[in-house]
């Protein structure tokens, strides 16, 4: 077998793995989340928020109850997960398998970056069954949890049904329904690579090239 490796294309493939997997989760529980069951059926279920200073969506998540608690099975489907912006418009969608990464309760899918810019009424929701897999609930305010510098958490936000819609029903008293969640770096690029980083990238390019004359 013959393969074929130019710089340009070892420089990136060396990128993306380095990238991959380096999630930034939006939001962090300070303490353990309380699972509420649904018992009416599946939901829609995630929250809005704004934006302070712009960053850059790479990834979208949902909340997978066995992570916080033993008791819960592990996830057997996947979810849908979608990030709309104060108009309404989905800006991003994927679905979280349950052999996808896991920081914290959730587990994500990277997605091609969405920047988002300024503004209020971002919302974020993913698909939550009634079968088992919950979402973390709170009843009041001083929920632990925090989010990153660039956004601020505005309300609970949830549509009935199984499929991705826009949640139309708000809730700011509910601290809060986090079904989904996203992974975000500050301002419009993911952040440039460290020396350390870029030392790796050439360690890897290398070994690509060295991999190329022996195979010539």
């Amino acid at each position: 077998m013959n393969s074929r490796f130019t710089l340009p294309a070892a420089l990136l493939l060396c990128a993306f793995t380095l990238h991959a997997g380096a999630i930034s989760p939006a939001i962090t529980f300070t303490a353990p989340p309380i699972d509420a069951g649904l018992a009416n059926g599946s939901n829609v279920l995630g929250w809005s928020f704004n934006v302070i200073t712009t960053i850059t969506v790479d990834a979208l998540g949902n909340y997978d109850a066995s992570l916080a608690n033993s008791n819960f099975a592990p996830w057997e489907y996947s979810h849908d997960v979608g990030l709309w912006s104060p108009s309404g418009v989905l800006l991003a969608s994927t679905t979280v398998h349950p052999g996808d990464p896991a920081i914290g309760y959730f587990r994500y899918a990277e997605i091609t970056p969405v920047v988002l810019t300024p503004g209020d009424g971002y919302i974020v929701a993913g698909v939550s069954f009634s079968d088992g897999y919950f979402t973390p609930f709170y009843e009041y305010p001083g929920t632990p949890f925090t989010t990153i510098p660039a956004i601020e958490f505005v309300a609970s936000a949830y549509a009935s049904g199984s499929d991705l819609v826009i949640p139309g029903h708000f809730d700011p008293e509910v601290h809060g329904w986090f079904g989904a969640s996203f992974s975000a770096v500050e301002g419009r690029t993911p952040a440039v690579p460290e020396p350390g980083t870029w030392a790796l990238m050439l360690m890897g390019v290398g070994a690509l090239l060295a991999l190329r004359r022996r195979q010539v």
